[in-house]
């Protein structure tokens, strides 16, 4: 029994090793599936950013509305980089506030990547839900960033 243990132990570590190398960073899979759009340029400034985000979430909602499976998987790749850059782009502020913001656009990213998976699935009603809460977050994220405009 004892000559066993080692080699378990061994064969459980070379598993779970190999289980985080294919699950990789972020959400725990890629969403690069070969498209276009898969490069997303961040605007450089904070409030740059920000009407960025909201253009895109307008855009995304009537997208969706229009059952564009498409159109919608594109511009929710982009909400998930934009929302994921949000916390880079802040400073000054205080460590509370800066944990809040990163904390909303870490729950913006992950409403971000459902409607992802929804538009891919053609969940559309699904997705309009998502959106909803996604703007939802936008909203209770608004005050606590410095934005200039």
């Amino acid at each position: 029994m004892k000559k066993t243990t080692p080699i378990l132990t061994v064969l459980i570590l070379t598993m779970l090793t190999s289980l985080t190398a294919v699950a990789g960073p972020g959400d725990g899979h890629d969403h690069s599936h070969g498209h276009a759009h898969d490069e997303v340029t961040i605007p450089a400034t904070l409030d740059d950013l920000w009407a960025a985000i909201q253009t895109e979430q307008s855009a995304l909602v009537v997208a969706l509305e229009k059952k564009d499976g498409v159109g919608s998987h594109t511009i929710a790749d982009k909400l998930i980089a934009y929302a994921g850059a949000l916390p880079g782009k802040v400073e000054g502020l205080d460590e509370a506030k800066m944990q809040r913001i990163t904390g909303q656009s870490k729950n913006l990213s992950k409403v971000y990547d459902d409607i992802h998976h929804a538009a891919e699935d053609a969940a559309f009603e699904k997705a309009l839900k998502d959106a909803a809460k996604a703007g939802s977050v936008l909203k209770l994220l608004a005050p606590q960033l410095p934005l200039k405009s």
